[in-house]
């Protein structure tokens, strides 16, 4: 059994009462100061029936990284502060100096709340990979802290209620501000919010509780987003440990969640064309917004984002170089595009006759506002002139798609129809990222692998009709 041991120093075979080999582990702690001598940290560990050299070598290896972990971090007085006090840190610092778009600040505090139910205010030095593995299957079977929630009103509870308060179900409709259909199935049972549940309450002066039933509807979360939070953590145990606060991170002894690639979902040529046709009948600013995503492939917030100025009437280009967003703390702020690149994309004619006539347009509702309307520029603006939340575009396309009975619409789809469309006509990988705003053409390679694979199938097949039908014509002579 000696070749296990190949490599790896300060490990020592003993022998068990039973008969039995163990390995005893062991690690400087440096020098005392106080006696001169050498400090150690011992472990002995034995093998479980069964296993062979390499597992048995394996976690010799684990256990010199836990006890090096445990030395490392013995004299280390930031090691000591919690995982969540030291990723707010982070995530501020990170913040400040611009590395972190705020939007994404704000998610990564979100995943830090959740975190701080489970191994949040452990000592950096604490966090094993077996408390991280622990966390992931809590959220494979709990989801996030925030859950949903099944409101049903107690129909005899909320009419006894509102005889006792002598209201009716319509003047109550009206205190609560929903319509009085809204009000009557909610009343009969009808699943509600917790917010209108409130509302209710607080004006017949009941607890909620005792007119509503509400059951936590615990549903775990996908793999995909379990994946989130672990490269979030990663990232903060990668940061401590390139300050030398940990020896690793632990995240990396864990076991990875497994998250499937989903091939995305792009609107197909012949839906565009029934779109646009369903479009035709919108007001002038949904149509320029949805001409907009899909010819020029941009992401929700920068198109929200666009001024005039950005616009080159005479060439037919449009410049995206910023994009808006919204975060509860901040409301709508401007911000840099997600890859903090500026590019400009060709427009045909019939986008440029869109956009002349919009401006005209817009330019009466600025005149007939005065004063009070916020000239900051934007196309897209709200009817006071200040910048629009990007969310209004996916509020305004669920509303599009239910109105014609339309699947898939939805901004990013544009976006991926406009990068398949774009390599399914052979323009270029390179070029495609260009226009996308990738900052690194493997983002779009990966992103777009199955319109890549149909394009070089559609190239082959080409080029082996020009071939044979070639060579058919040459034979045939």
């Amino acid at each position: 059994m000696a070749s296990i041991l190949d490599g790896i120093t300060g490990v020592k075979i003993i022998q068990n009462a039973d008969g039995s080999t163990a390995y005893q582990v062991t690690v400087s702690r440096g020098i005392d100061p106080r006696t001169g001598k050498q400090r150690r940290r011992y472990k002995t560990f034995t093998p479980r029936a069964g296993m062979n050299k390499r597992e048995i070598k394996k976690e010799i290896e684990r256990i010199k990284v836990e006890l090096g972990d445990s030395v490392t971090n013995t004299n280390s007085h930031a090691s000591r502060q919690s995982f969540s006090a030291y990723a707010k840190e982070l995530i501020d610092r990170r913040e400040r100096s611009g590395e972190y778009k705020s939007r994404t600040a704000t998610g990564y505090r979100r995943l830090l709340d959740r975190i701080m139910d489970d191994f949040g205010n452990l000592p950096l030095n604490e966090v094993t990979p077996e408390a991280i593995e622990a966390f992931y299957d809590r959220l494979r079977r709990e989801g996030s802290r925030i859950r949903k929630e099944d409101i049903r009103a107690n129909t005899e509870s909320v009419k006894q209620a509102m005889e006792r308060a002598g209201i009716s179900g319509a003047e109550l409709a009206r205190r609560c501000k929903i319509s009085k259909s809204s009000m009557s199935k909610t009343i009969h049972g009808a699943p509600t919010t917790r917010a209108t549940a409130k509302k209710i309450a607080n004006e017949l002066c009941e607890d909620i509780d005792e007119l509503f039933k509400i059951t936590a509807i615990h549903s775990g979360l996908s793999e995909k987003t379990i994946l989130l939070y672990s490269h979030f953590i990663g990232g903060v145990f990668h940061s401590a440990v390139k300050k030398g606060i940990v020896r690793d991170n632990p995240v990396n002894r864990a076991d990875r969640p497994e998250a499937k690639d989903k091939e995305v979902s792009a609107i197909q040529p012949e839906e565009l064309a029934h779109i646009f046709e369903c479009l035709s009948h919108e007001p002038l600013k949904w149509r320029l917004i949805v001409n907009l995503l899909a010819l020029t492939g941009a992401r929700r917030g920068e198109i929200a984002a666009l001024k005039w100025d950005h616009v080159d009437f005479q060439n037919g280009i449009i410049k995206i170089e910023h994009s808006l967003s919204y975060t509860p703390e901040r409301g709508i702020f401007l911000d840099s595009t997600k890859t903090k690149t500026v590019r400009s994309v060709k427009i045909p004619q019939e986008v440029v006759s869109l956009l002349r006539q919009y401006r005209a347009e817009q330019l009466e509702l600025i005149f007939a506002a005065g004063p009070a309307y916020d000239r900051q520029g934007y196309l897209f603006a709200q009817p006071d002139g200040k910048p629009s939340n990007p969310e209004s575009i996916t509020l305004w396309l669920n509303r599009f798609s239910k109105k014609y009975g339309l699947q898939g619409v939805h901004a990013h789809a544009f976006r991926h129809c406009a990068a398949s469309l774009l390599i399914a006509n052979g323009v270029d990988i390179v070029t495609v990222a260009s226009i996308l705003g990738h900052a690194d053409p493997t983002t779009t390679a990966k992103v777009y692998a199955h319109a890549i694979e149909e394009a070089k199938v559609k190239a082959s097949e080409c080029l082996a009709e020009a071939i044979y039908t070639a060579g058919t014509k040459i034979s045939s002579r």
